[in-house]
């Protein structure tokens, strides 16, 4: 049990680091970023305009809104490995288990990131 809160963590560390590292802070990520998935998705479902609001927070909350999704994902992934013995069932279950988790923790998230900065916008 400990063990998988502490992978957790580690795990999320590690990812928000490296998008915080090569992502956040370098102009040209940055630039990518902004046209990539992640952005158009917000752009185009929320209506959001990327000159009212902080493109950096944005791209912050994203960060950490991945980070936990791949960190959570594999955590479960992991427990699986503890209860299930056979190799291709291990193997096959692992990657139902990824795309069960993986799409609704990506549709909940980003639906709250871009609630919220829907209403940041109109505040503004």
């Amino acid at each position: 049990m400990y063990f998988n809160i502490i992978l957790f963590i580690i795990l999320f560390l590690l990812v928000y680091l490296f998008y915080y590292i090569f992502v956040i802070r370098s102009k040209k990520a940055m630039v990518k970023m902004i046209d990539g998935k992640e952005m158009t998705f917000l752009k185009r479902n929320y209506h959001l305009d990327y000159n009212k609001l902080n493109t950096k927070k944005i791209a912050n909350v994203i960060a950490l809104a991945n980070s936990f999704i791949l960190s959570f994902t594999t955590v479960i992934v992991c427990l699986l490995n503890e209860w299930i013995k056979n190799f291709y069932l291990w193997l096959l279950c692992c990657m139902l288990m990824s795309l069960v988790i993986l799409f609704p923790l990506i549709i909940i998230l980003y639906h709250f990131i871009g609630s919220h900065f829907k209403k940041k916008q109109k505040e503004m």
